[in-house]
């Protein structure tokens, strides 16, 4: 065959793969209920009514509900829902159990099922793991888990109509993909592109990256996460559904034409600040309009401090995803994102007052609460996805939601002004309560395509003052109680920063730096930083400035647990202590 023919062919059957590609994703994001239920029927269709998979999941469903277990289904089967339908041929449950109550939940099993074979009997005592048969034959994987992670799969389950006399208890479209990333098999990873597919659009995706940060943590199988996100990336370049810039700029920013993956960061990431005198000790390596004030500290001295554990910080039921944990003089305040509700305790770790009445967009309804500040008798909840900032009192009253123009990432107030931390092209920060034609327009000059970044940082406050810490450079800056700049500092990090030396990729996305700066207080005119890079055996350093001396480094202190989210006023430090935790501490320095 002539070979220009033989390449063409070979060229019209790789467009011919392409397209048909296409027209399967098409099917797959337009796919109505009624047409997955005619191809599940016909993928799973038996010739004898009542012996096909999908009844024995009706029946493992009825057994376990009348026994009164908490569990959903997991794997092939909800697979069908939030994925693509594909052949399955046995039933993976996921069932919560105390540690202690085993022996209990082997009773209730075995009242309704059947062990596999005499060795799966072992799996169980030495892994939780019930590996039996349905009374048609079909093999019943159970997980019988004791973690707060199981807790929350089973108990945010869904119940979805697949057709028969009861709707299936299905995991969420979340702990799918969770779960199927920690597994990490091939047939895994296929799985979840094929979820992301079809119903990334409904999923939480910070849920997830912030379960799995920690999951495969503790599995030792950090690199699936990177995977993880330049997979939903590819599915969505435009920016992923229901995630503030924070976290989309994480996964990766859009660099188009640029070819250095970082050098182009230090002309585009770097704030531009209005004109102000500079003092003698200062240079201007960060594109600075104001002149970096630099540190004469050469390394970090450390302070030995210790950690009094005041009390948990519980709600009524549990928390499922503490995000940010605030630390005021009213109180101390945790945002769970999971339940769209904020809690308030007293120094004493008793809850007070919640505000929020789920998620929605209803009055006091929220999609995405971030960041809290108070004025007066007021909180206001910066809520990220519905652009908008809610108002209660602090006695829990709704008063109303006030929109904003862009995306909020962070907010703080003083008694004069109320900042919110933006991607607005030139005017990163905005003052709030909005007027029209005001903007804080002399704090930023002109950005170009990289002002998400350029913006992804942490705003604190006290009577007189803001400080904002970028999160992936080394210095911060500090405004006046109207939002006005006053000076910027580099960290005792400046010294020793280097942007990380990577290849330039492949796929023409550019991965930013990893965080540098996590958190920042003011107490008592010192700011406090918690500080991510530098880590000895899992402690967590912060480093203290002197806002009156212009920033100047004092000293810094390790926090021997691990802790995020820091939050400190006087004497007291609130944290999140683990994916589902947090706790309040008196902090006190030895003597």
């Amino acid at each position: 065959m002539d070979t220009e023919l033989l390449i063409n062919a070979i060229e019209t059957r790789k467009q011919g793969f392409q397209i048909a590609n296409q027209v399967r994703l098409k099917a797959l994001r337009g796919r109505t209920h009624e047409k997955w239920l005619h191809g599940l029927n016909g993928l799973f269709t038996v010739r004898e009514p009542g012996t096909s998979l999908f009844d024995d999941a009706a029946y493992v469903q009825k057994a376990l509900t009348t026994e009164g277990l908490s569990f959903c289904f997991i794997g092939g089967v909800a697979l069908q829902y939030w994925g693509e339908a594909r052949f399955t041929a046995d039933l993976d449950l996921d069932v919560y159990c105390e540690l202690g109550n085993e022996s209990e939940i082997l009773a209730a099993l075995l009242r309704h099922l059947t062990f596999r074979d005499e060795e799966s009997r072992k799996y169980w005592d030495s892994h939780r793991v019930f590996f039996g048969r349905s009374p048609n034959g079909y093999e019943v994987d159970i997980f019988v888990g004791f973690t707060p992670f199981e807790g929350r799969i089973a108990a945010r389950a869904v119940s979805q109509d697949y057709g028969l006399d009861v709707a299936l208890r299905i995991c969420t479209a979340e702990y799918l993909v969770i779960t199927k990333t920690v597994a990490g098999r091939s047939q895994d990873w296929a799985d979840i592109e094929r979820i992301v597919q079809r119903s990334g659009e409904c999923v939480h995706w910070p849920l997830v990256f912030d379960e799995l940060d920690m999951l495969l943590a503790l599995y030792h199988e950090e690199d699936r996460l990177p995977r993880l996100k330049k997979m939903v990336l590819h599915e969505y370049p435009e920016g992923l559904p229901g995630v503030s810039i924070d976290e989309t700029m994480t996964i990766a920013g859009n660099v188009g034409h640029i070819s250095s993956p970082f050098g182009p960061l230090i002309g585009l990431l770097l704030l531009f600040m209005a004109a102000c005198g500079a003092p003698p000790e200062s240079r201007e390596d960060y594109s600075l309009a104001v002149p970096l004030l630099m540190q004469t500290a050469e390394e970090r001295t450390f302070k030995d401090v210790e950690f009094e554990r005041i009390a948990p910080l519980l709600p009524p039921d549990s928390l499922h995803w503490p995000g940010g944990v605030h630390l005021l003089e009213e109180g101390v305040f945790v945002v769970e994102y999971s339940d769209m509700h904020v809690w308030r305790y007293d120094f004493d770790g008793s809850l007070l007052t919640t505000y929020g009445n789920g998620k929605g967009d209803g009055p006091g309804e929220m999609r995405n609460p971030l960041r809290i500040s108070i004025v007066g008798d007021t909180l206001l909840i910066l809520d990220a996805y519905a652009l908008g900032v809610h108002r209660f009192l602090l006695d829990g009253t709704y008063v109303a939601t006030d929109a904003i123009p862009r995306q909020g990432l962070a907010m703080a107030s003083t008694q004069a002004t109320s900042l919110i931390l933006t991607a607005t092209p030139n005017v990163i920060f905005r003052r709030y309560p909005l007027v029209e034609g005001d903007s804080t327009k002399a704090v930023f000059k002109e950005q170009s395509m990289m002002d998400a970044v350029i913006s992804l940082g942490f705003l604190a406050s006290d009577e007189k003052r803001f400080a904002y810490a970028n999160r992936m450079l080394p210095f911060f800056a500090v405004l006046s109680a109207r939002g006005d700049i006053e000076y910027a500092r580099a960290t005792i990090d400046d010294a020793s920063f280097r942007f990380p030396d990577v290849p330039a990729p492949e796929d023409g996305v550019m991965r930013p730096p990893p965080a540098l700066n996590r958190e920042i207080s003011i107490v008592h005119d010192r700011l406090y930083l918690h500080n991510v890079p530098l880590r000895t055996d899992s402690s967590r350093v912060v480093d203290v400035y002197d806002l009156e001396s212009e920033g100047a480094y004092l000293h810094s202190f390790r926090i021997p647990f691990a802790a995020t989210s820091m939050s400190f006023r006087e004497d007291m430090m609130a944290a999140r202590t683990g994916p589902t935790s947090a706790a309040l501490f008196r902090v006190r320095e030895r003597r």
